[in-house]
This record gives structure tokens, sequence and C-alpha cells, in this order.
């Protein structure tokens, strides 16, 4: 059985799946595929539609050429829990068994119904306030996902012939694709503190990490760049296609853009489109002021915010967003350290998306 696993990004709107090779001369994304699905098929991460789901991946293979059907799934929306948690110290085995019990008070879903995983970010000792008792604790990144979601997606993926050898936290491969490595305790590197922001169809990740080590994932459902398409159809009586061309080629107002920018093409439109844009960059601000305050030490300070996912094409964004927090932003179309995309061919509008699938397969390249 081959041992290459393929990444695979299921989304709302299409799923994408690479393959990564390693070899002397460095990180190669050798095969990378598209394939649109129907509306309808997902809901919230959750399949709707097996049949429909499974006739896309059978579709993505026939296209990718892929050489293995054995798959890495990523696992991305707000019905995944994603807390840091400080629990009492023990060897990983009795850890892992004491798991469930240890969270089932912090976890807002029945511990028996989820899938529990979690990430060693510290091995650390902390002062009791009341008693002055020293106890040596673990941090850790704990990820809980409804088990039926897991399961649902599981078997639509195994109905297509494709074996899932690893569940992925989305966010986690994102750090992965930014970084160039992998998501574990910090090493000294002089990567800093970054944010990558994620906007998807239907959701915005905010992921924040220190030279890969990931410190605080939050989703905000509803802000995706199918909001924002849907906000236009609505105000201007247009088709969903309609809206979605005109947002990409109109972008934000020349005043939330770059002065060294194009100038925008003009239309109403843009009037919205910025009103909405700003929501969504506050929003992302209002939660990494929150995890910086909650997670991290106080002066700790953001060195760099990445953009990726399909809604970070969206023209002025990236400027507006660096306006508001302060920080150089970048836009992330390709996972960082990869030399190239092989032979296969690559769909322009595929293209700035693959990096969460990409970041998926990094995680099983050694």
């Amino acid at each position: 059985m081959s041992s290459t696993v393929i990444g695979l990004d299921i989304g709302a709107t299409g799923i994408r799946a690479a393959e990564i090779t390693k070899g002397p001369r460095g990180t190669h994304l050798r095969r990378f595929a598209f394939a649109p699905l129907a509306e309808g098929t997902l809901s919230a991460g959750r399949v709707l539609d097996a049949d429909a789901l499974a006739s896309a991946l059978r579709e993505l293979w026939s296209r990718g050429k892929f050489s293995s059907k054995q798959v890495a799934l990523g696992l991305g929306d707000d019905s995944v829990v994603v807390r840091q948690l400080d629990l009492d110290w023990m060897p990983e085995d009795h850890f892992r068994q004491a798991l469930r019990y240890q969270v089932a008070d912090v976890v807002p879903l029945p511990v028996d119904e989820a899938n529990l995983d979690h990430i060693l970010l510290d091995d650390l000792e902390v002062v009791d306030a009341e008693s002055g008792e020293t106890r040596r604790v673990a941090r850790i990144l704990l990820v809980a996902a409804p088990r039926d979601l897991v399961d649902g997606m599981v078997r639509a993926v195994e109905s297509a012939g494709l074996r899932v050898v690893r569940a992925d936290l989305a966010p986690l491969a994102l750090i992965r694709a930014s970084s160039g490595g992998s998501t574990t305790r910090a090493t000294g590197g002089t990567g800093g503190t970054e944010a990558i922001v994620d906007i998807g169809a239907e959701t915005v990740t905010t992921t924040v990490h220190r030279d890969g080590r990931p410190i605080f994932v939050r989703f905000l459902p509803g802000l995706g760049g199918a909001s924002l398409t849907r906000a236009l159809q609505n105000e201007f009586d247009w088709t969903f296609d309609e809206a979605e061309r005109t947002k990409r080629a109109s972008g934000l107002l020349a005043s939330a853009r770059h002065p060294d920018d194009p100038a925008p093409l003009e239309h109403p439109a843009q009037h919205l489109l910025t009103d909405l844009a700003v929501e969504l960059v506050d929003e992302v601000r209002a939660t990494l002021a929150f995890s910086l305050d909650t997670y991290d030490e106080p002066s700790a300070q953001l060195d760099r915010v990445v953009l990726t996912g399909g809604g970070a094409h969206l023209g002025g964004l990236a400027h507006l967003t660096e306006t508001v927090l302060g920080v150089p932003v970048v836009q992330l179309d390709q996972p960082t350290g990869l030399r190239g995309r092989g032979r296969s061919p690559i769909a322009q509008d595929a293209a700035g998306v693959s990096v969460l699938a990409t970041g998926l397969a990094l995680g099983g390249v050694a």
C-alpha cells in the first residue's frame, strides 16, 4: 500500500486535494485538483447528500490522477470546539485515558458523543493564588468534534473508494502551510507571533500561533465570502452568480485600498462591500485582542497577519486589514517552502485556495 497521504479539503462550495512529495531538493506540490460541490451537499460541516459528495470525490480523483487513495481529512467549522486548557499533569498514557473526564465540564457537548484529541503546548509549574502551592500542569489545545459529524464525513469519503487515515484540525494544517513546519511546541524559532485568517465561503477561521506553536483558534460562522455575495444579491436583486462576478470585479472602495493599487471599477456595490468588509475585519480585530489577552502574555504583540482562503482575494481587503490591525498583512496563496506544483494542471480559480489541502498533506510528510 502506498504511504502517500493526500490532503483533502472539503468546503461548502468545492473540494480540493493535494499530493505532496519530499526529496533532497525540497518539498514539492506534485498534484492538485479542484471539483465544485452542488449547493446543499454540506451544511455547517455536516454531510447532507453523501451520494453527491462521493460523486464529486470520484470526479476529483479522476481529474487529479493522484497516486494514492489514502487521505488526510480537514475539520474546521464552529461545531468543532477548540480550547486552551491547563490540566493536572500525568504521564501521557494516563493523561489520554483521563482526558474525557477532565474536560467534561468545559466542553459544550456530551463527551460521550465527541471525538476528543489534544496537542501538548507546554509542561509547566503554576502557583495557586489562594494556597500558594505549586503544581505541575499540562497546557494543551483541546479539540472536540461531534462524533456524528466526523463519522458522517468519513463514511461519505470512504464510499467514494478512499481511505481516511487521519482527521486533522484545519487551523493546524494552515499553520503548517504558513510556517512550512509542524504544529509542535516552540523551539526558539524566529517566526514570531502570527495570526492566520482563513476566509472561506461560510466561515472565517482565526488561528494564532508562535513559531508553529498554536495558541488560539476561533471559528466565526456567517462571515465568509458567500455572505458578502448574498448581501449583494439581496440588495441589488441579482442572481448569486451575478453578485459573485460583481464582487470579484469591483472589490472595495478606492479609499479602503492601497494608494498604489489599480483604480477599481466604480460600482454602487462597492459601498456595501466596504461596509461589510469593515465589519468582518473589526470582528477579527476583537478576536485577536481577546486571544492575546486571554491565552498569552499581556505584553504579547502580533508580528504579522496572513490572509488565505477564497474570500481573501477581495480587492482591497488586505490593505484594509493592515490599516485596522496596524500590523503587516500578507496574502498566502501557496504554502511556504513548496518548490513547485508538479506537472498536473491546476485551474486558475482553484490555485489560490490550495493552501489548506496542501497543509493537510504536509502533516504526513516526514
